[in-house]
């Protein structure tokens, strides 16, 4: 039925690249501390995803298109009330952008995409993040990196982003 359905469309095989769901590249952000009263409750976080890998798993791949990224907070109910001011950069190019947001906002998994109170993301990241992906990038690393306060001294959970791609895989 499914091929049935791209024919009647008008689809040529022969001519049109397929499309495929990439792997999902992660980046995770682990936060476990308990912060004493003479300090600022503040961290930095920092992890990196290796887009190359996604080019290494198909043959053939004409290009490889940036869809969603998402972030998911995971952690104790505890953790999950903590609200955080902060952002995040990628590359050194601003990329998202927390202002008193509870970390709840992010469970279950949201996109960055989708308005969230306090939170936005830098078109100049989300830009970044699609040079890399392009065919013939000379950097297919994106490094993320985070510095936040936060309203809770103890400090106990992890935030992921999550890269989802399409990869165009050229016809032969």
């Amino acid at each position: 039925m499914g091929l049935a359905a791209v024919f009647a469309a008008g689809c040529e095989l022969g001519t049109s690249p397929l499309i495929l769901d990439g792997s999902v590249a992660t980046a995770k952000f682990p936060v476990d501390a308990e912060i004493p009263p003479f300090f600022e409750p503040s961290f930095t976080v920092s992890d990196s995803i290796d887009l190359a890998g996604i080019y290494d798993e198909f043959e053939g791949v004409d290009s490889v298109k940036f869809y969603n990224l998402t972030f998911i907070s995971e952690g104790d109910s505890a953790a999950l009330t903590t609200r955080l001011t902060g952002s995040i950069t990628v590359n050194g190019v601003p990329f998202l952008n927390f202002s008193d947001v509870p970390l709840a906002s992010f469970s279950p998994e949201r996109s960055i995409f989708t308005y969230a109170p306090g939170f936005s993301y830098d078109p100049g990241g989300v830009d970044l993040v699609r040079s890399a992906l392009a065919p013939g990038s000379a950097d297919r690393t994106l490094r993320m990196s985070g510095d936040f306060r936060a309203d809770s001294r103890s400090l106990h959970f992890t935030m992921q982003a999550k890269l989802y791609t399409q990869v165009f895989v050229s016809a032969r």
